[in-house]
């Protein structure tokens, strides 16, 4: 049960079903199992995997939808769940029949230390397995040739198996820069390198620009390449996608300088002199190019067959990660749009609480004063006239009187509405530690919302002692505290008409305090409550709810304020939430 704020202003969900789609077009597969092992999310090429829909998935248990090779995996489940990250590789028999080898990452996902579920990506790696095999049965076919042929075979199947560990430290990272620097380190490793560059496509698909670009160990600045400009070896590779290798004459060493230094005419390809060797590929993932890899060497003639087919393989493992840091990102991302959208709705019911509040002490205010306007302008002209007699005196006194009474009134209404909605705006909007009074807090936050609340035929009680000192985060608190009242108003009283919300709170010890906030609405199966803290879990998608405002919350508390959350519901029984606060937040 989620809540993403004030019901009648829900968040636009644009951005998310926008990410989804996103991750449902990309060919890598990619998969979400919570810790019971049931699938909650997976794209359409990571249930093609499995040759069912993505309905079919949604829901399904991993043994289910594993079937034999399970047990196989088991090992792997039970690391991740653990909060290890796993990548192995597995032959995986597809409803079509066919073997496919595939490189499989199981990414724990992580809150404060807890592993609430994790992500599977499936890397479809047959053709990389192709070409291992390929070259195994050219070992067993060479073992009666020369002696140096046997040694050049030997070489090659060290150099295989240890790209078979290269790629899953490769693409076990989801940061851009760290596996550039990864591929980076590696190529160096296995192949003569003076100059290493990542390019990649830009969003218009018109230049490559640099991700990274080292010069003998240093990392340096490049231009970005057009792919208009036909003498660049980088561009020809992306458009014409296909491998370049080429042996520079000694004599144009000098041609290839870098682009900042080039003179008109030029083929600015390396950033250094003397560069007689470079050997470039296009990262393609299926059939679509993201971007360049390219190496030069200071030796004529420096990538022979055996470097050209590693380096292609390094490729494939490179764009492979580069997807994966791409879909990855682009998820962060729409995390984060939606965590601003939900922080902004939930500032709105409160702005919007306030105004209808400050709307009838200043409605009284603005009567009073008009209608006292009115009786002196009465009162002048019998003055004026000479008609004032006592009795009208006396009576104009006495109207002046209670007009000014319920003037100071409502007028300390409203003061005292804005001092409250000042405090809990500030607090909310800087996350300001100091110390304060739980209770008086408490009242200030709903004093904005309880008219509202009492609008609807409910009830906001609050019954907190006085003298409950925090050295906390009010703010964040009465997000929280926010955040649950409009769980319940959104969810909890769905279908109830006089629903109770009680805020109460004790002292546990002199460090410790604890807070509950319970309502009698409908309460919550075991389901639903398992998966409250989870984020985007929601039975409002689509109407008004993003599955945010209790993963904030339970973040707010277990990370700012250094506590604990708990809930506890049945249905028809009501919801019971309990925050156990230390007194003095941990510092930031």
């Amino acid at each position: 049960m989620k809540t993403s704020g004030n019901k009648a202003q829900p968040p636009p969900i644009e951005n998310f079903d926008v990410a989804l789609k996103v991750i449902d077009h990309l060919s890598a597969m990619t998969g979400y199992w919570n810790t019971d092992l049931i699938c909650q999310f997976s794209n359409s090429a990571y249930s093609h995997w499995f040759g069912k829909s993505k309905e079919q998935m949604r829901g399904i248990y991993m043994r289910d939808a594993l079937g034999p090779i399970f047990e196989k995996n088991l090992a792997h489940i039970q690391a991740v769940l653990r909060g290890e990250l796993q990548v192995f590789e597995r032959e995986v028999v597809i409803p079509d029949g066919s073997i496919r080898h595939s490189l499989m990452t199981y990414t724990p996902d992580m809150v404060d230390g807890k592993v609430c579920g994790f992500f599977v990506h499936v890397a479809d790696v047959t053709p990389l397995k192709k070409v291992e095999f390929e070259l195994a049965a050219a070992k067993e076919a060479a073992a009666a040739v020369a002696e140096q042929e046997l040694n050049t075979l030997k070489q090659t199947n060290a150099t295989l198996e240890r790209l078979g560990a290269i790629g899953q430290d490769i693409t076990a990272h989801l940061e851009i820069s760290v596996v550039c620097r990864c591929l980076y380190r590696h190529v160096t490793g296995l192949l003569e390198t003076s100059s290493f560059s990542v390019f990649l496509l830009d969003d218009s698909n018109l230049s490559l620009h640099p991700a990274l670009h080292i010069e003998s160990a240093t990392e340096r600045e490049h231009n970005n390449i057009e792919l208009t400009d036909t003498s660049h070896p980088y561009s020809a590779c992306v458009r014409e996608r296909r491998d370049i290798c080429l042996d520079i004459p000694p004599e144009h060493g000098n041609d290839f300088r870098p682009v900042s230094d080039a003179v008109p005419g030029s083929t600015a390809v390396a950033g250094l002199d003397n560069v007689y060797s470079l050997l470039c590929a296009p990262l393609r993932v299926a059939d679509r190019t993201i971007g360049v890899m390219a190496l030069q060497a200071q030796r004529a003639q420096a990538y022979g067959e055996r470097e050209r087919l590693i380096f292609k393989t390094l490729c494939a493992y490179g764009a492979i990660a580069l997807e994966n840091a791409f879909a990855y990102q682009r998820l962060q991302n729409a995390q984060e749009q939606l965590v601003a959208q939900e922080k902004m709705a939930a500032l709105g019911s409160l702005v919007a609480g306030v105004a209808h509040e400050l709307n009838t002490p200043i409605g009284n205010s603005v009567l009073t004063s008009t209608t006292l306007s009115d009786k002196t302008a009465v009162m002048a002209a019998k003055h004026k006239e000479q008609t004032l007699r006592r009795s009208d005196l006396e009576l104009f006194i006495a109207q002046v009187q209670q007009a000014s009474d319920l003037l100071v009134h409502s007028l300390e209404s409203a003061a005292d509405l804005v001092l409250s909605f000042k405090q809990i705006a500030v607090d909310r909007t800087t996350a300001q530690r100091r110390e304060f009074d739980l209770r008086k807090t408490c009242h200030d936050l709903c004093a904005t919302i309880v008219n509202q609340i009492n609008a609807r035929q409910h009830q906001l009680i609050v019954d907190i002692p006085d003298g409950i000192l925090l050295d906390s985060y009010p703010g964040p608190l009465g997000q929280v505290i926010m955040n649950l009242i409009n769980n319940a108003l959104l969810h909890g009283f769905e279908h109830v008409k006089s629903g109770k919300i009680i805020i109460s709170a004790i002292a546990l010890s002199k460090d410790k305090i604890q807070v509950r906030l319970e309502d009698n609405g409908c309460g919550m199966n075991e389901h639903v409550l398992g998966h409250i803290f989870d984020p985007f879990f929601t039975t409002k998608m689509g109407q008004g709810g993003t599955g945010l405002g209790l993963s904030i919350s339970y973040n707010i508390v277990t990370s700012i304020l250094g506590g604990k959350i708990r809930a506890y519901s049945q249905p028809g029984m009501g919801s019971s939430f309990t925050l156990d606060l230390p007194r003095h937040a941990p510092l930031q």
